[in-house]
């Protein structure tokens, strides 16, 4: 059972948290109104792109990349990658990181950032955005992330004022280039992926105990024997992306990859193979099957 009382909250996740879903039923409301109204504006091509943008700066960006070192990069490209996971707004680089890093060194355990007290509504509203755990206190940042320790632009771009001036710049600019509607259907798109990427991954893909023996469980697969509660579903595919292999990734954190058999169809790995032959990335890890990294390899290095 949640006891809301046994957590701390956040008060600056909790105001950004309010102004972001306020500004998702302006935003509704507003292409609703215009799209009833008529207009020549690729309306569902603009909320599609802005989605991918929201996912790639996860999924590359604060999970492959800043988290897993699942590919090296040059200085340039790590910044744009550290611009475009902002983009996503889930706190800064460096709390992401480490909240990541600990959550796959004890992974659904009471130790894990993302486990809370193992309840459904934890997992799937509420760790990783919202509460304060002690994980953004310097020592232990610095413990988890510690190739960022002494960079002064990952510093900034991690505390508060970082990402609300961030945030901001992203608005003006996206109003500059398109008006309300580019607006909207961004902060429509972070909706979107906020939730996919809290309440499945985190919650749907790590509920093996719960789906075990009832007609849920037919909806999902595991290939290996981890001690996790990690899950695989080809059914997730269409809302989650590569995500909807994250009991592979379990297994094989540092890979670039997620899927692990020919009918596990990807979207990001021929992106990063594109990103590789033009000399953007190199030295992907394909995780080996007889290699698994870990956060404390990723720490070694």
């Amino acid at each position: 059972m949640f006891i809301f009382s046994k957590y701390k909250f956040d008060p600056f996740l909790i105001c950004l948290s309010i102004v972001g879903h306020l500004s998702v039923i302006a935003s509704i409301a507003y292409l609703s109104d215009l799209t009833s109204r008529g207009t020549d504006e690729p309306i569902l091509l603009i909320l599609l792109v802005n989605i991918l943008i929201h996912s790639f700066g996860v999924t590359v960006g604060y999970h492959r990349y800043f988290t897993h070192r699942s590919f090296k990069t040059s200085r340039p490209f790590e910044i744009f990658l550290m611009f475009t996971a902002l983009f996503a707004q889930q706190r800064g680089i460096k709390s992401w990181v480490a909240r990541h890093r600990l959550h796959h060194k004890y992974s659904d355990t009471e130790k894990d950032p993302q486990f809370g007290d193992g309840s459904p509504f934890y997992l799937m509203f509420l760790s990783n955005y919202v509460l304060k755990d002690g994980i953004d206190d310097k020592e232990t940042i610095d413990k988890y992330v510690p190739e960022y320790k002494d960079d002064a632009l990952f510093n900034f771009f991690s505390s508060n004022w970082g990402q609300l001036l961030h945030l901001i710049g992203v608005y003006i600019l996206l109003y500059a280039l398109g008006g309300w509607t580019y607006l909207a259907c961004h902060i429509i798109g972070w909706f979107y992926v906020f939730y996919m990427t809290t309440a499945v991954i985190n919650g749907l893909t790590h509920f093996k105990s719960y789906f075990q023996g009832t007609v849920f469980s037919r909806f999902f697969y595991r290939n290996y024997n981890t001690k996790d509660e990690t899950l695989n579903s080809m059914y997730l595919f269409p809302f989650i992306l590569d995500d909807a292999y994250h009991h592979n990734h379990h297994r094989f954190p540092a890979s670039f990859r997620m899927g692990r058999k020919k009918y596990e169809v990807e979207l990001w790995y021929p992106i990063f193979i594109l990103l590789e032959k033009f000399g953007i990335i190199w030295d992907l890890n394909h995780g080996e099957a007889d290699k698994t990294a870990t956060t404390d390899d990723i720490l070694k290095n």
